[in-house]
Formats: structure tokens, C-alpha cells, sequence
């Protein structure tokens, strides 16, 4: 397995205004990677690679998979969408998936604590509402896989597969959270996620979603490359 490796060094200049609410300190946001660094690829299935995109021109490579989100829903809740989106891409790690060197899906992992994620909205009356308990939570999102690759068996769970042990792999990360429909969920639960609350309704909406929650130590339970077979199938 070939691994090419690239200094992390996100694009902090030119940041957009943020609200006084959000005291953040960018420079301590990537003191979870592991050695500083993170691979910028690697392959864990026979011909799927999963590639960090660092750079804003990397990611645009995936914005035609994002464009499938209906991120209409997401912008009534939030008057500085387009803002906030672009800080989100810089605070956190986008991923993309690569099938025989075809881009076949995206997904991307915000750090929480600084007001900018739909779960952190949608958290409510629940045992999470206090930031605190949080603060070093990660919300997965814009998990997106190409129509024309949805019928491929298992395709979606080995792209999940593949993330999460990236992550356990080259990051100390601990919580992650995210806000999904209720078949989503169950993708996610078959990795040691579960369910904070259900039919969550997103305001000035009729769409419901459903939070959960995954605590690395259950989650890296489910993430040996020698029992891949085992949880896939």
C-alpha cells in the first residue's frame, strides 16, 4: 500500500467575518492529528481510495456530489449559509472516495464548539444541549455517494468503513455527532452509533431527522480491516 503524506496546513487566511459568539483559536483546531501530519491518501478496499481534499480547489472537485444535498433546507436555518459553509470547509475534513480513479462520493467532518453545525442546532432538550459535553465532538456530514454507484453492493459501507478508520488511524478524535434521515441512521448504527433523539423536526420545515451519537472507543470496535468482511456483509 503506497502512501503519499502531506504536511496538514489549512487555508486560514482570508477568513470570513464571524459572529463575536464564535471565539475560535484555528491555530489549536488540528492538535488532534497524530504526528502532525495526515495522509492525503490510502487504500483500504481493491481499487477504492480515499483521498484527504485540504485545499478550497480540492474540494471543489466534490461540489457536484454536494449539489444532490438539498442544501435549501439548511439555509433557512442559517441567514449566513454561504458564509458559515465555507468556514465549515475550512475548520474541518473533507474526504473523497475514488473508484479505478473515477471521484464516486464525498463526505466531511466539522468540528463542533463553534456554532456552525446543524446538530449543534437541532441538539435541543436533550443531555447534549450543554456545549461542554461536546467540545471535542466532530459532526459527520454531506455524506454523498454517486447515483449511478448506489446499486453497487456495499459500496456506501465500505466508504463509511474507510473514513472512520482513516480517522482512527491518523487523528485522535473522540465524539462524533450528526444529524441524518432515519435510513442513514441505520448505516451508521451497524458502526456503533446510536440514537440521541428521533424525528427531530427541522424548523421552517417538514423534514425530520434523526441525531446520533458515536463514542470512538465503540466505534473502533467495528474498524479492523481483518473483520471488514464481518460488519459489511
Amino acid at each position: 500500500m503506497n502512501i503519499s503524506r502531506e504536511i496538514l496546513s489549512p487555508a486560514y487566511h482570508n477568513l470570513p467575518y464571524l459572529p463575536p459568539k464564535l471565539e475560535t483559536n484555528p491555530e489549536k483546531d488540528f492538535d488532534f492529528i497524530k504526528n502532525g501530519i495526515l495522509d492525503s491518501k490510502i487504500e483500504y478496499f481493491d481499487e477504492l481510495t480515499i483521498r484527504y481534499l485540504e485545499t478550497p480547489h480540492e474540494i471543489e472537485k466534490v461540489k457536484f456530489l454536494r449539489q444532490q444535498i438539498n442544501l435549501e433546507i439548511h439555509s433557512l436555518l442559517d441567514s449566513n449559509f454561504l458564509i458559515n459553509e465555507q468556514r465549515r470547509d475550512e475548520l474541518g475534513l473533507t474526504f473523497c472516495f475514488e473508484l479505478e480513479g473515477k471521484t464516486i462520493g464525498t463526505i466531511r467532518f466539522v468540528p463542533m464548539k463553534y456554532g456552525l453545525t446543524l446538530t449543534e442546532s437541532l441538539l435541543g432538550e436533550t443531555e447534549y444541549s450543554n456545549p461542554i459535553l461536546y467540545e471535542n465532538g466532530w459532526e459527520v456530514g454531506r455524506l454523498v455517494l454517486d447515483p449511478n454507484y448506489r446499486n453497487e453492493q456495499d459500496l456506501l459501507k465500505k466508504c463509511l468503513f474507510s473514513t472512520l478508520l482513516y480517522l482512527y488511524e491518523n487523528t485522535n478524535i473522540q465524539e462524533f455527532f450528526a444529524s441524518c434521515t432515519h435510513v442513514l441512521s441505520r448505516l451508521y448504527r451497524r458502526f456503533g452509533f446510536s440514537i440521541i433523539k428521533k424525528d427531530v423536526l427541522l424548523p421552517r420545515t417538514e423534514k425530520n431527522y434523526t441525531l446520533i451519537r458515536g463514542n470512538a472507543c465503540e466505534i473502533f470496535k467495528y474498524l479492523s480491516v481483518e473483520k471488514a468482511n464481518e460488519y459489511l456483509n
